[in-house]
C-alpha cells in the first residue's frame, strides 16, 4: 500500500506603511502612498511509503536463494527482510522563498473640465528561490508505485531535482483621463474615460521588457449601460521550476497515430500502428534551461447593462476576448506530441513514418520500421497559441421587502459562463494552424470544452446564508478517437452559513469604576483639580458572548448526487480528465470561522 505523508512549514511575515501627502499642501491632499515588505518561505518534506525499488526488485527476482528471493505470487510468502528491501520509503525536500518590497503612490494630478486626472506609480523588487531535492533513488527514476499527477504518467517530472533563483525589478505607472462628465448631459457621451498603463520589468536571468495597456470606458446614455474595451501586451518569463528542474528519462506506452501503408516494404499488415501496442518507448521529461519568455497580445471588448428602470437588481454582462500568445511554454506528454506532429505532417515515408511535421526534432523513429524510439517531452516553447471566446453572465438580486409584506430576506441569482470559440496552436511559423477547441488534447493540457457555466441561487436573512450551485462542463471529442464524445459533467453543490451577530450590550456604570480615566476632576468651584482617581479600570463584557459574536458556522456538500467524472479513453493512466473533473465524489465539509 502506497502512503504519502507531507509535512509543510510555512513562514510569512508582512509589514507595511501607508499615508497621505496632504500635509505638504492642498494640491497633495488626494495623494496616498503605501509601502510594504513580505517574506514568505515554504519548507516541505514528503515521504512516500510502499514504493518499489526497481533495482532491488530486479535483484530479488533473479536471486536463486529462496530465503532472499522475492516471490511475486504472494506478498505474504516473502520474509520481512525481503519486503523491506523491495518496498522502500522515499524522501523529498523542497523549499520555496519569496522576498518582496514595494512602494506605490496614487492620486489626482490636476483637474480638467470633465474631472480630475488620476495617476498611479509604483515599483517593486522581488527575489525568487526554489529548491526541490528528491533522494537519489527517486531522482534516478528507478521506482514503481508513484501516484499519477495531473500532468499524466508517473511523477517523475515533479520528482526531479530543482535549484534556481532570480531577482526582478519592476516599475509601473498608470493615468486615467475623463473626457466627458455626466453633469454635462451630453447626448451619446454621458461618460467617457480613457486609460493608459505601462510596466517595466528587469529579470536577472532574462533582461528587461516594457509592455503597455490601453483602455476605455464609455457610458453613452446613462450609468445603466457601459461599453468597455482594452488592449494590452504581456510578458512572462519562465518560472524557476520550469528553468531549473533537471531532466530524466522514463519508459512510457504510446498510442502511435502513424500506421502501416498498403504495399509495406516489410510485409506488415496495413492499418496497424507503426509502434506495436504495448511497446515502451523512451520519454525525456523535466525542465528546460533554454526556454524563452512568453509574450502575449490581448484585446477585449464588452458591455454591462443594468436596467434598473425596467428590472431593479438585474445586471447583464458580456465580454469578447482575443489572446495571441507567442513562444508559449507548453507541458505536453509523448502522445500529444505524436498526435500534433502527425496531424501537421505533409506526407509519409514508404514505411509509414510521417514527414513534414511541425515537431521532427523531438520525435525519433526507427529508420527501418518507422516505430517510435523516443520522444522529448521536456518543457518547450510552442510558437503560437490563439484563444478567442466569450465570457457572459447575469445576476439578479430580489429583495422581498419590495412586496410590502415585511422583510423576509434577499435572494441572489447568478449565472456565469464561457464559450470557447477558438483554440489554435501553431507549432512553428511554417506549419499550419491546428484547432483544438472542444477536444481533449492530452493529460498535461486536459480538455478545452466549448461550453462551461455555473448557476447559483443564494438566500440571505440576517445571519443565515444558504445556497445551491450547479456546475456544467460541456462534452468534448476524445483524444484517441475524435469521433467519440466525452460526455458533459454536471454537479450540484449545497452550502449553509450562519453568522452570529449579537447586539452590543448597553454599557452601565459600575460602582467603584471611574468613567473619566484621566487625572483631572472637575470641582464644585468649576475649577479643574489634579487629583488621583479611585480607579481608572474600564469594564467590558467578556465571556461566551464575545467569542460567539461574528462567528460563522458552515455546513456544505459538493457533488450532491455523487456524479462520476466522464470516461476519457485518451487518458491512459486513470481514464478521466483531471483538469476538468475529479473522482472525489460526494463530499461533506464543516467549517468554523471567527472574526475578531
Amino acid at each position: 500500500m502506497v502512503t504519502d505523508k507531507i509535512t509543510t512549514n510555512n513562514l510569512e511575515f508582512t509589514a507595511g506603511l501607508r499615508g497621505n501627502l496632504g500635509e505638504f499642501g492642498d494640491y497633495f491632499k488626494t495623494w496616498d502612498w503605501e509601502s510594504g515588505f513580505r517574506y514568505s518561505e515554504d519548507d516541505r518534506t514528503e515521504r512516500l511509503g510502499g514504493i518499489v525499488n526497481n533495482n532491488a526488485l530486479r535483484a530479488a527476482l533473479l536471486d536463486t536463494n529462496p530465503a532472499t528471493a522475492f516471490n511475486p505470487f504472494g506478498i505474504n510468502q516473502n520474509s520481512p527482510a525481503v519486503i523491506d528491501k523491495v518496498f522502500v520509503t522515499t524522501h523529498r525536500f523542497g523549499k520555496a522563498l519569496l522576498i518582496l518590497e514595494d512602494l506605490k503612490l496614487n492620486g489626482d494630478l490636476w483637474n480638467v473640465p470633465a474631472g480630475p486626472i488620476g495617476f498611479a506609480i509604483g515599483g517593486e523588487h522581488r527575489t525568487e528561490h526554489a529548491t526541490d531535492q528528491p533522494d537519489p533513488l527517486t531522482a534516478s527514476g528507478q521506482t514503481i508505485g508513484l501516484p499519477p499527477l495531473r500532468f499524466g504518467g508517473a511523477r517523475a517530472p515533479d520528482f526531479l531535482p530543482t535549484n534556481g533563483s532570480r531577482d526582478v525589478w519592476s516599475v509601473y505607472w498608470e493615468v486615467r483621463v475623463p473626457v466627458t462628465s455626466p453633469v454635462w448631459n451630453c447626448p451619446g457621451l454621458h461618460s467617457l474615460e480613457l486609460g493608459y498603463q505601462e510596466r517595466y520589468d528587469n529579470y536577472s536571468d532574462f533582461g528587461s521588457t516594457e509592455k503597455p495597456k490601453f483602455l476605455f470606458r464609455w457610458q453613452p446614455i446613462d450609468s445603466s449601460l457601459t461599453l468597455r474595451g482594452t488592449y494590452s501586451e504581456a510578458y512572462h518569463a519562465p518560472t524557476v521550476y520550469e528553468l531549473y528542474t533537471s531532466q530524466a528519462q522514463r519508459a512510457v506506452l504510446v498510442d502511435d497515430p502513424a500506421t502501416v501503408l498498403p504495399g509495406d516494404p516489410l510485409g506488415r499488415t496495413p492499418g496497424t500502428p507503426l509502434t506495436p501496442p504495448g511497446t515502451a518507448i523512451k520519454e525525456t521529461v523535466g525542465g528546460n534551461p533554454n526556454l524563452q519568455p512568453e509574450t502575449a497580445y490581448e484585446w477585449t471588448y464588452g458591455i454591462v447593462w443594468t436596467p434598473a428602470k425596467l428590472i431593479k437588481g438585474l445586471t447583464l454582462n458580456a465580454d469578447f476576448y482575443h489572446i495571441d500568445l507567442r513562444n508559449s511554454i507548453v507541458n505536453r506528454d509523448a502522445n500529444n506530441l505524436l498526435f500534433t506532429n502527425w496531424n501537421g505532417s505533409t506526407g509519409t515515408l514508404p514505411n509509414g513514418a510521417p514527414t513534414g511535421g511541425p515537431l521532427p526534432d523531438v520525435i525519433q523513429r526507427d529508420p527501418v520500421t518507422g516505430a517510435v524510439l523516443s520522444v522529448n517531452s521536456a518543457l518547450q516553447n510552442a510558437n503560437r497559441i490563439i484563444t478567442e471566446g466569450l465570457d457572459y453572465g447575469a445576476s439578479y438580486q430580489l429583495d422581498t421587502s419590495i412586496f410590502s409584506h415585511g422583510d423576509f430576506g434577499r435572494f441572489t441569482f447568478t449565472f456565469n459562463g464561457n464559450y470557447l470559440a477558438r483554440y489554435v496552436l501553431q507549432p512553428d511559423p511554417e506549419s499550419r494552424k491546428l484547432n483544438f477547441d472542444n477536444r481533449f488534447i492530452g493529460p498535461r493540457l486536459g480538455s478545452l470544452p466549448q461550453n462551461r457555466w455555473y448557476a447559483s441561487v443564494f438566500y440571505d436573512l440576517g445571519g443565515l446564508d444558504a445556497g445551491a450551485t450547479v456546475h456544467f462542463i460541456g462534452q468534448v471529442s476524445d483524444f484517441s478517437d475524435p469521433a467519440r464524445k466525452v460526455r458533459e459533467w454536471t454537479t450540484l453543490d449545497l452550502v449553509v452559513n450562519y453568522t452570529f451577530r449579537l447586539p452590543q450590550p448597553v454599557t452601565e456604570q459600575v460602582p467603584g469604576y471611574a468613567k473619566d480615566r484621566g487625572n483631572n476632576a472637575e470641582m464644585k468651584d468649576r475649577e479643574d483639580k489634579n487629583v488621583m482617581p479611585v480607579c481608572t479600570a474600564e469594564y467590558n463584557s467578556r465571556g461566551w458572548r464575545a467569542w460567539l459574536n461574528n462567528t460563522t458556522i458552515t455546513l456544505g456538500m459538493n457533488n450532491v448526487f455523487d456524479q462520476d467524472p466522464p470516461f476519457v479513453a485518451g487518458y491512459l493512466e486513470n481514464g478521466y480528465d483531471e483538469w476538468q473533473a475529479n473522482i472525489r465524489g460526494r463530499i461533506w465539509y464543516v467549517a468554523l470561522k471567527k472574526r475578531f
